[in-house]
């Protein structure tokens, strides 16, 4: 089950253009959100803070994105076809820097025993 809505995503657009069509929007979310349950070793399925759960959409939202471009666009930034030159993103966006933005001061990612 995906973290994020089709709803949840046009709000986190705030009025911004998606990336992803909204029709591909639950495959890409429900993708997201396992990766945010391997990661989080599945205590996200368990928040009930209101706030934290609000992060845990977020970052669905963004990763979501993220996964999108990595498997549509393969990374690719520009392509030179005379000189076969091909440039890959290579901004640093990557799975642990979206989901450490959003989910690191939440507890979820703590790697310890909960006792």
């Amino acid at each position: 089950m995906a973290y994020a809505t089709q709803q949840d995503y046009i709000d986190w657009l705030q009025g911004r253009l998606g990336i992803i069509p909204l029709t591909e929007f639950p495959f890409w979310a429900s993708r997201a959100s396992e990766e945010i349950d391997a990661i989080t070793f599945g205590r996200a399925k368990s928040v009930e803070d209101t706030e934290v759960l609000e992060l845990v959409i977020k970052a669905t939202c963004e990763y979501a994105e993220h996964l999108f471009v990595t498997f549509e666009q393969r990374g690719v930034v520009s392509v030179s076809v005379t000189g076969h030159s091909i440039t890959y993103d290579k901004s640093g966006r990557d799975k642990q820097s979206i989901l450490r933005r959003l989910l690191g001061e939440t507890g979820l990612l703590y790697k310890g025993a909960l006792v």
